[in-house]
Protein backbone atom coordinates (compact mmCIF):
# COMPACT_ATOMS: atom_id res chain seq x y z
CA UNK A 1 0.00 0.00 0.00
CA UNK A 2 1.49 3.66 -1.20
CA UNK A 3 1.06 5.63 2.50
CA UNK A 4 2.10 8.89 0.57
CA UNK A 5 -0.25 8.37 -1.90
CA UNK A 6 -3.38 7.97 0.45
CA UNK A 7 -2.70 10.14 2.57
CA UNK A 8 -1.74 12.73 0.08
CA UNK A 9 -4.37 12.33 -2.00
CA UNK A 10 -6.74 12.83 0.67
CA UNK A 11 -5.25 16.59 1.42
CA UNK A 12 -6.19 17.39 -2.15
CA UNK A 13 -9.28 19.83 -2.72
CA UNK A 14 -9.59 20.29 1.01
CA UNK A 15 -11.97 23.08 2.08
CA UNK A 16 -10.98 25.24 4.99
CA UNK A 17 -13.56 24.96 6.96
CA UNK A 18 -12.83 21.82 9.76
CA UNK A 19 -16.29 20.34 9.66
CA UNK A 20 -15.72 19.78 6.01
CA UNK A 21 -12.29 18.54 6.60
CA UNK A 22 -13.01 16.52 9.72
CA UNK A 23 -14.24 13.19 7.71
CA UNK A 24 -10.17 13.45 5.65
CA UNK A 25 -8.42 14.40 8.74
CA UNK A 26 -9.66 11.44 10.66
CA UNK A 27 -8.89 9.30 7.96
CA UNK A 28 -5.56 10.45 8.07
CA UNK A 29 -5.11 10.31 11.65
CA UNK A 30 -6.23 6.52 11.53
CA UNK A 31 -3.65 5.87 8.67
CA UNK A 32 -1.14 7.78 10.25
CA UNK A 33 -2.04 5.52 13.17
CA UNK A 34 -1.48 2.14 12.09
CA UNK A 35 1.63 3.42 10.02
CA UNK A 36 3.09 4.26 13.89
CA UNK A 37 1.95 0.84 15.18
CA UNK A 38 3.71 -1.36 12.89
CA UNK A 39 6.83 0.93 12.95
CA UNK A 40 6.61 0.09 16.63
CA UNK A 41 6.17 -3.68 16.10
CA UNK A 42 9.06 -3.35 13.18
CA UNK A 43 11.34 -1.76 15.24
CA UNK A 44 11.06 -3.95 18.40
CA UNK A 45 11.40 -6.59 15.63
CA UNK A 46 15.15 -5.17 15.03
CA UNK A 47 14.14 -4.03 11.40
CA UNK A 48 16.13 -0.44 10.23
CA UNK A 49 14.42 2.51 9.20
CA UNK A 50 15.67 1.80 5.85
CA UNK A 51 13.90 -1.21 5.99
CA UNK A 52 10.64 -0.03 7.38
CA UNK A 53 10.70 3.02 5.07
CA UNK A 54 11.59 0.63 1.72
CA UNK A 55 8.02 -1.39 2.83
CA UNK A 56 5.87 1.38 3.32
CA UNK A 57 7.43 3.72 0.71
CA UNK A 58 7.34 6.36 2.73
CA UNK A 59 10.46 8.19 4.35
CA UNK A 60 12.08 7.30 7.44
CA UNK A 61 11.98 11.18 8.11
CA UNK A 62 8.28 10.85 7.79
CA UNK A 63 8.08 7.90 9.77
CA UNK A 64 9.67 9.44 12.45
CA UNK A 65 7.91 12.56 12.63
CA UNK A 66 4.61 10.55 12.65
CA UNK A 67 5.78 9.12 15.46
CA UNK A 68 7.53 12.50 17.29
CA UNK A 69 3.70 13.74 16.55
CA UNK A 70 1.88 10.35 18.36
CA UNK A 71 3.63 10.92 21.33
CA UNK A 72 3.28 14.65 21.67
CA UNK A 73 -0.36 14.98 20.88
CA UNK A 74 -1.63 11.60 19.52
CA UNK A 75 -1.67 13.25 16.23
CA UNK A 76 -4.85 15.77 17.06
CA UNK A 77 -7.19 16.24 14.26
CA UNK A 78 -6.47 19.84 12.93
CA UNK A 79 -7.62 21.56 9.89
CA UNK A 80 -5.35 22.27 7.25
CA UNK A 81 -5.19 25.87 5.50
CA UNK A 82 -5.21 29.40 6.47
CA UNK A 83 -7.92 30.23 9.14
CA UNK A 84 -11.17 31.83 8.10
CA UNK A 85 -10.95 34.83 9.32
CA UNK A 86 -14.31 35.71 11.49
CA UNK A 87 -16.17 38.90 11.27
CA UNK A 88 -17.94 40.21 13.94
CA UNK A 89 -21.28 39.23 15.33
CA UNK A 90 -23.54 41.66 14.07
CA UNK A 91 -22.01 41.17 10.70
CA UNK A 92 -22.49 37.62 11.15
CA UNK A 93 -26.32 38.32 12.13
CA UNK A 94 -27.12 40.09 9.40
CA UNK A 95 -26.23 37.45 7.31
CA UNK A 96 -28.38 35.28 8.76
CA UNK A 97 -31.25 37.50 8.83
CA UNK A 98 -30.57 37.37 5.01
CA UNK A 99 -31.02 33.76 4.58
CA UNK A 100 -34.31 33.79 6.78
CA UNK A 101 -35.43 36.56 4.27
CA UNK A 102 -34.36 34.66 1.10
CA UNK A 103 -34.28 31.37 2.32
CA UNK A 104 -32.06 28.52 3.01
CA UNK A 105 -32.00 27.69 -0.45
CA UNK A 106 -29.71 30.94 -1.38
CA UNK A 107 -26.92 30.60 -3.10
CA UNK A 108 -23.36 31.50 -2.07
CA UNK A 109 -23.22 33.74 -5.12
CA UNK A 110 -26.00 36.17 -4.23
CA UNK A 111 -24.45 36.72 -0.50
CA UNK A 112 -21.43 37.66 -1.73
CA UNK A 113 -23.17 40.23 -3.35
CA UNK A 114 -24.73 41.40 -0.36
CA UNK A 115 -21.69 40.95 1.51
CA UNK A 116 -18.67 41.64 -0.65
CA UNK A 117 -16.31 42.79 2.40
CA UNK A 118 -17.29 38.71 4.32
CA UNK A 119 -15.01 36.14 3.25
CA UNK A 120 -16.34 33.21 0.78
CA UNK A 121 -15.28 30.66 3.22
CA UNK A 122 -17.45 32.79 6.45
CA UNK A 123 -20.18 32.79 4.09
CA UNK A 124 -20.28 29.32 2.69
CA UNK A 125 -19.74 28.02 6.67
CA UNK A 126 -22.37 30.49 8.29
CA UNK A 127 -25.12 29.17 5.13
CA UNK A 128 -24.42 25.41 5.90
CA UNK A 129 -24.86 26.12 9.86
CA UNK A 130 -28.35 27.36 8.54
CA UNK A 131 -28.82 24.51 6.29
CA UNK A 132 -28.62 22.29 9.13
CA UNK A 133 -30.23 24.20 11.67
CA UNK A 134 -33.57 24.81 9.40
CA UNK A 135 -33.81 21.21 8.36
CA UNK A 136 -33.79 19.85 12.17
CA UNK A 137 -36.07 22.57 13.28
CA UNK A 138 -38.46 21.45 9.80
CA UNK A 139 -41.97 19.41 10.87
CA UNK A 140 -42.80 16.82 9.37
CA UNK A 141 -46.31 16.67 7.80
CA UNK A 142 -48.55 13.03 7.76
CA UNK A 143 -51.02 13.64 5.10
CA UNK A 144 -53.72 11.18 4.85
CA UNK A 145 -55.87 10.56 1.54
CA UNK A 146 -58.77 8.31 2.25
CA UNK A 147 -59.87 6.55 -0.89
CA UNK A 148 -63.95 7.04 -2.21
CA UNK A 149 -65.59 3.32 -1.40
CA UNK A 150 -67.42 4.18 1.51
CA UNK A 151 -65.08 1.58 3.59
CA UNK A 152 -64.48 3.68 6.43
CA UNK A 153 -66.64 5.55 9.02
CA UNK A 154 -65.97 7.74 12.08
CA UNK A 155 -68.79 8.34 14.86
CA UNK A 156 -68.61 11.18 17.77
CA UNK A 157 -71.31 12.25 20.22
CA UNK A 158 -71.37 16.11 20.81
CA UNK A 159 -73.40 18.58 22.74
CA UNK A 160 -75.54 21.51 21.33
CA UNK A 161 -75.98 24.53 23.10
CA UNK A 162 -78.82 23.82 24.35
CA UNK A 163 -80.98 20.49 24.00
CA UNK A 164 -82.39 20.07 20.49
CA UNK A 165 -86.37 20.44 20.68
CA UNK A 166 -85.59 20.95 24.74
CA UNK A 167 -85.34 17.35 24.46
CA UNK A 168 -82.25 15.89 23.49
CA UNK A 169 -78.21 16.92 24.82
CA UNK A 170 -76.72 14.90 22.80
CA UNK A 171 -75.65 14.74 18.87
CA UNK A 172 -74.46 11.21 17.32
CA UNK A 173 -72.73 12.35 14.16
CA UNK A 174 -71.77 8.98 11.74
CA UNK A 175 -69.38 10.32 8.55
CA UNK A 176 -67.55 8.48 5.12
CA UNK A 177 -64.56 9.32 5.71
CA UNK A 178 -63.63 8.50 1.79
CA UNK A 179 -66.11 11.39 0.36
CA UNK A 180 -66.17 13.63 3.39
CA UNK A 181 -70.55 12.68 3.60
CA UNK A 182 -72.76 12.93 6.97
CA UNK A 183 -74.58 9.60 7.21
CA UNK A 184 -75.93 10.75 10.62
CA UNK A 185 -76.73 13.60 12.43
CA UNK A 186 -79.30 12.75 14.96
CA UNK A 187 -80.38 14.01 18.34
CA UNK A 188 -80.26 11.69 20.89
CA UNK A 189 -81.46 11.58 24.87
CA UNK A 190 -77.76 9.95 26.16
CA UNK A 191 -74.77 8.12 25.18
CA UNK A 192 -75.77 4.64 26.00
CA UNK A 193 -74.99 1.83 23.91
CA UNK A 194 -78.87 1.12 23.11
CA UNK A 195 -78.59 4.30 21.21
CA UNK A 196 -75.48 3.61 19.46
CA UNK A 197 -76.80 0.11 18.44
CA UNK A 198 -80.49 1.62 16.56
CA UNK A 199 -78.60 3.67 14.66
CA UNK A 200 -75.97 1.80 13.34
CA UNK A 201 -78.36 -1.33 12.56
CA UNK A 202 -80.44 2.17 10.62
CA UNK A 203 -77.25 2.68 8.74
CA UNK A 204 -76.49 -0.61 8.05
CA UNK A 205 -79.67 -2.00 6.55
CA UNK A 206 -79.56 1.26 4.22
CA UNK A 207 -76.01 1.43 3.23
CA UNK A 208 -73.55 -1.61 3.01
CA UNK A 209 -71.54 -1.70 6.66
CA UNK A 210 -68.03 -0.35 6.02
CA UNK A 211 -64.63 -2.16 6.30
CA UNK A 212 -63.64 0.01 9.45
CA UNK A 213 -65.63 2.08 12.11
CA UNK A 214 -63.63 4.91 13.72
CA UNK A 215 -64.68 6.35 16.95
CA UNK A 216 -63.40 7.01 20.52
CA UNK A 217 -63.51 5.10 23.86
CA UNK A 218 -66.44 6.24 25.13
CA UNK A 219 -68.46 4.02 26.78
CA UNK A 220 -71.19 3.23 24.46
CA UNK A 221 -68.37 2.51 21.43
CA UNK A 222 -66.35 -0.15 23.62
CA UNK A 223 -69.51 -1.49 25.15
CA UNK A 224 -70.02 -5.18 24.50
CA UNK A 225 -73.21 -4.80 22.47
CA UNK A 226 -71.56 -2.55 20.09
CA UNK A 227 -68.74 -4.98 19.29
CA UNK A 228 -70.85 -7.77 19.14
CA UNK A 229 -73.12 -5.95 16.27
CA UNK A 230 -69.52 -4.65 14.56
CA UNK A 231 -68.25 -8.20 15.05
CA UNK A 232 -72.22 -9.34 13.23
CA UNK A 233 -71.23 -7.32 10.26
CA UNK A 234 -68.00 -7.89 10.19
CA UNK A 235 -66.60 -5.01 10.93
CA UNK A 236 -63.04 -3.74 12.29
CA UNK A 237 -63.66 -1.13 15.07
CA UNK A 238 -60.43 1.04 14.92
CA UNK A 239 -60.36 3.18 18.68
CA UNK A 240 -58.79 6.07 19.08
CA UNK A 241 -55.46 6.01 21.87
CA UNK A 242 -56.83 7.65 25.01
CA UNK A 243 -56.99 11.37 25.25
CA UNK A 244 -56.14 11.89 21.70
CA UNK A 245 -59.16 13.47 20.24
CA UNK A 246 -57.12 14.71 17.06
CA UNK A 247 -57.21 10.62 15.89
CA UNK A 248 -60.89 11.11 15.00
CA UNK A 249 -60.41 14.40 13.46
CA UNK A 250 -62.30 14.04 10.41
CA UNK A 251 -65.69 13.17 12.44
CA UNK A 252 -64.38 16.28 14.47
CA UNK A 253 -64.09 18.59 11.42
CA UNK A 254 -67.36 16.90 10.49
CA UNK A 255 -69.04 17.92 13.86
CA UNK A 256 -67.83 21.57 13.67
CA UNK A 257 -69.48 22.14 10.67
CA UNK A 258 -72.75 20.52 11.44
CA UNK A 259 -73.22 22.63 14.58
CA UNK A 260 -72.34 25.94 12.04
CA UNK A 261 -74.74 25.05 9.76
CA UNK A 262 -77.52 24.44 12.84
CA UNK A 263 -76.65 27.67 14.21
CA UNK A 264 -77.36 29.48 10.68
CA UNK A 265 -80.30 27.41 10.87
CA UNK A 266 -81.73 28.25 13.85
CA UNK A 267 -80.82 31.89 13.66
CA UNK A 268 -82.57 32.13 10.04
CA UNK A 269 -86.19 31.59 12.19
CA UNK A 270 -85.33 33.85 14.61
CA UNK A 271 -84.19 31.58 17.66
CA UNK A 272 -80.11 31.58 17.35
CA UNK A 273 -78.78 28.59 20.06
CA UNK A 274 -82.41 26.67 20.21
CA UNK A 275 -81.87 24.49 17.51
CA UNK A 276 -84.82 21.52 16.65
CA UNK A 277 -84.64 18.35 15.16
CA UNK A 278 -85.48 20.04 11.48
CA UNK A 279 -82.00 22.32 11.97
CA UNK A 280 -80.10 18.93 12.45
CA UNK A 281 -81.37 17.52 9.46
CA UNK A 282 -80.96 20.58 7.37
CA UNK A 283 -77.81 20.96 9.02
CA UNK A 284 -76.65 18.03 7.70
CA UNK A 285 -78.81 17.92 4.21
CA UNK A 286 -77.10 21.30 3.30
CA UNK A 287 -73.55 20.15 4.08
CA UNK A 288 -73.63 17.18 1.93
CA UNK A 289 -75.36 18.98 -1.27
CA UNK A 290 -73.07 22.41 -0.52
CA UNK A 291 -69.69 21.58 0.88
CA UNK A 292 -66.60 21.30 -1.22
CA UNK A 293 -63.95 19.44 0.53
CA UNK A 294 -62.07 19.67 -2.94
CA UNK A 295 -61.99 23.17 -2.97
CA UNK A 296 -64.58 25.39 -4.87
CA UNK A 297 -64.52 23.84 -8.27
CA UNK A 298 -64.17 19.89 -6.90
CA UNK A 299 -67.69 17.92 -6.39
CA UNK A 300 -69.73 17.96 -3.38
CA UNK A 301 -69.92 14.98 -0.75
CA UNK A 302 -73.08 13.78 -2.36
CA UNK A 303 -72.04 13.86 -5.48
CA UNK A 304 -68.52 11.79 -4.00
CA UNK A 305 -70.70 9.27 -1.97
CA UNK A 306 -72.92 8.87 -5.64
CA UNK A 307 -69.34 7.96 -7.64
CA UNK A 308 -67.68 5.62 -4.87
CA UNK A 309 -66.22 2.51 -5.53
CA UNK A 310 -68.24 -0.09 -3.97
CA UNK A 311 -65.74 -2.48 -4.75
CA UNK A 312 -64.80 -3.88 -1.41
CA UNK A 313 -62.58 -7.05 -0.14
CA UNK A 314 -63.43 -7.41 3.29
CA UNK A 315 -61.63 -11.15 3.41
CA UNK A 316 -58.37 -9.21 2.00
CA UNK A 317 -58.50 -6.39 4.62
CA UNK A 318 -59.36 -9.08 7.06
CA UNK A 319 -56.15 -11.29 6.32
CA UNK A 320 -53.91 -8.04 6.01
CA UNK A 321 -55.31 -6.97 9.73
CA UNK A 322 -54.20 -10.73 10.98
CA UNK A 323 -50.56 -10.53 9.40
CA UNK A 324 -49.89 -6.73 10.16
CA UNK A 325 -50.60 -7.86 13.27
CA UNK A 326 -48.62 -11.47 14.04
CA UNK A 327 -45.95 -8.83 12.81
CA UNK A 328 -46.12 -6.14 15.48
CA UNK A 329 -47.20 -8.71 18.18
CA UNK A 330 -43.38 -10.04 16.99
CA UNK A 331 -41.86 -6.85 17.18
CA UNK A 332 -43.28 -4.93 20.41
CA UNK A 333 -42.67 -8.33 22.06
CA UNK A 334 -38.81 -8.31 20.98
CA UNK A 335 -38.47 -4.90 21.85
CA UNK A 336 -40.12 -5.21 25.38
CA UNK A 337 -38.19 -8.90 26.11
CA UNK A 338 -42.04 -9.60 27.50
CA UNK A 339 -44.41 -13.02 26.70
CA UNK A 340 -47.54 -10.86 26.93
CA UNK A 341 -49.22 -7.20 26.90
CA UNK A 342 -51.26 -5.82 28.13
CA UNK A 343 -54.53 -3.93 27.22
CA UNK A 344 -53.12 -0.66 25.90
CA UNK A 345 -50.33 -2.45 24.31
CA UNK A 346 -53.00 -4.54 22.60
CA UNK A 347 -54.54 -1.64 21.77
CA UNK A 348 -51.97 -0.06 20.23
CA UNK A 349 -50.77 -3.08 18.11
CA UNK A 350 -54.49 -3.34 17.10
CA UNK A 351 -54.47 0.59 16.15
CA UNK A 352 -50.92 0.20 13.78
CA UNK A 353 -52.08 -3.33 12.28
CA UNK A 354 -55.03 -1.69 11.12
CA UNK A 355 -53.46 1.41 9.43
CA UNK A 356 -51.30 -0.65 7.87
CA UNK A 357 -54.17 -3.13 6.25
CA UNK A 358 -55.78 -0.23 5.55
CA UNK A 359 -52.76 1.52 3.67
CA UNK A 360 -51.38 -2.20 1.99
CA UNK A 361 -55.54 -2.83 0.32
CA UNK A 362 -55.32 0.79 -0.93
CA UNK A 363 -58.12 1.94 1.06
CA UNK A 364 -55.91 4.79 2.81
CA UNK A 365 -52.86 6.65 1.12
CA UNK A 366 -49.98 8.04 3.54
CA UNK A 367 -47.42 10.93 2.43
CA UNK A 368 -45.12 12.47 4.30
CA UNK A 369 -43.43 16.09 3.83
CA UNK A 370 -41.17 18.35 5.54
CA UNK A 371 -42.63 21.74 6.32
CA UNK A 372 -40.96 24.80 7.30
CA UNK A 373 -41.63 26.61 10.80
CA UNK A 374 -41.47 30.40 10.70
CA UNK A 375 -39.12 32.22 11.03
CA UNK A 376 -37.40 33.37 14.33
CA UNK A 377 -37.70 37.02 15.41
CA UNK A 378 -37.89 39.26 18.21
CA UNK A 379 -41.00 40.00 19.96
CA UNK A 380 -41.85 43.04 18.39
CA UNK A 381 -40.29 42.15 15.37
CA UNK A 382 -37.92 45.06 15.35
CA UNK A 383 -34.36 43.06 14.47
CA UNK A 384 -36.03 41.09 11.25
CA UNK A 385 -37.32 44.69 9.96
CA UNK A 386 -34.41 46.24 10.99
CA UNK A 387 -32.44 43.78 9.16
CA UNK A 388 -34.82 43.45 6.00
CA UNK A 389 -34.57 47.35 5.43
CA UNK A 390 -30.98 47.23 5.74
CA UNK A 391 -30.57 44.59 3.16
CA UNK A 392 -33.10 45.80 1.06
CA UNK A 393 -31.70 49.34 0.92
CA UNK A 394 -28.00 47.25 -0.56
CA UNK A 395 -25.87 48.18 2.14
CA UNK A 396 -22.09 47.80 1.82
CA UNK A 397 -20.70 45.75 4.21
CA UNK A 398 -16.76 46.67 5.97
CA UNK A 399 -15.23 44.35 8.29
CA UNK A 400 -12.99 45.54 10.88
Amino acid sequence: MDIVAVVGGLATRVRRKLIAQLPRRRLERAIKKDVVAYVRWARLAGRTWSQIAATLRVSAETLQRWRRQWRLDRLEVRARGKPIARTNTDTRNTVLAALGLFGAETPVTLLRELFPAVARAELEEISARYRRVWRKRRGLLHQLTWRNDGAVWAMDFTQPPNPVDAEYPYLLLVRDLGSGVDLLALPVPGQEASVVLDALRALFAEHEAPLVLKCDNGSAFIAAETRALLEAQDVLPLYSPAYTPRFNGSCEAGVGAIKTRAHHEAARHGRPGQWTCDDVENARLRGNANARPHGASGPSPNELWDRRDRMVDRSRLRAAVETATRKEDDRVLNELGEDLLDAHQLAAVRRIAIGRALVQCGHLQLRRRRFSPPLPQADDGSFRREHTEHLLSGPTMESD
